[in-house]
């Protein structure tokens, strides 16, 4: 029997100790990802479920918002706020607003409470063209909704804030645009035309022509004298 030799031994030994080795890692690979796989699950679900819940942005609806007259009643309602805020401020207020004394209580203005959906629910108010200091004829008015300010922190402000300009008296009338002038039709012009009550052209090219034609007419009536009278020369003559 022929013996390895002793290189091939080594070789035989080195690779038997490092199957020995790795066959158990190998095996126990498939759980141990299947453990890192569900570790990475398991943090993702915590992060979502401890994530602050998203709003969608909050909606006023109101019945009117240009051409109001003093007195007039509103229908209001609101969505989309942060469930549960409390103290919503929701009515006519000035512009630049920052208390109760801005806004037209207790008749135009209201404090309502979202509910678990983020609705203020619907409600009317009724809006007048002055209320305390303030004249929305003269300053520009809003309807607005949100927090008091400095009440709540300025995220949760920003978050629940909508805003509607509001106007008094007659809509604005915009001008009709101007209709386009039509500018006038051109013209071609005519060429003059001569006839029987054209006058005669006068000018230097003419009096030579003239000239002939004058000096013509008086030697054809100097001839017609001298034959009309031919007895009466000639008796002069021998006298």
């Amino acid at each position: 029997m022929t013996s390895e030799p002793p290189r091939a031994r080594t070789r035989s030994a080195a690779l038997a100790v490092r199957t020995t080795i790795e066959e158990p890692y190998v095996k126990r690979m498939p759980t141990m990802l299947a453990k890192l796989a569900a570790g990475a699950a398991a943090m993702m679900l915590v992060t979502i479920v401890n994530a602050p819940p998203s709003f969608a942005a909050p909606t006023l609806e109101v019945s009117q918002l240009e051409g109001l007259t003093d007195g007039q009643v509103l229908t209001v309602s609101g969505e989309g706020y942060e469930p549960g805020l409390s103290g919503i401020a929701v009515g006519q207020c000035v512009e630049g607003y920052a208390g109760p004394a801005d806004c037209n209580l207790p008749n135009g203005s209201t404090f309502r409470t979202a509910d678990e959906n983020g609705s203020i629910g619907e409600f009317t108010v009724t809006v007048n063209e002055k209320f305390g200091d303030h004249d929305c004829t003269v300053v520009q008015c809003y309807f607005a909704s949100g927090p008091i300010p400095n009440a709540v922190d300025e995220a949760t402000y920003k978050a629940n804030v909508v805003e509607h300009k509001i106007s008094f008296g007659a809509p604005a009338v915009e001008p009709a645009p101007a209709e386009p002038t039509t500018a006038p039709a051109a013209t071609t012009p005519t060429t003059p035309t001569t006839g029987g009550t054209a006058l005669p052209k006068t000018g230097g090219g003419d009096s030579m022509p003239v000239v002939l034609l004058s000096g013509s007419a008086l030697l054809l009536l100097g001839l017609g004298v001298i034959v009309a009278f031919p007895g009466r020369g000639r008796t002069g003559v021998a006298q």
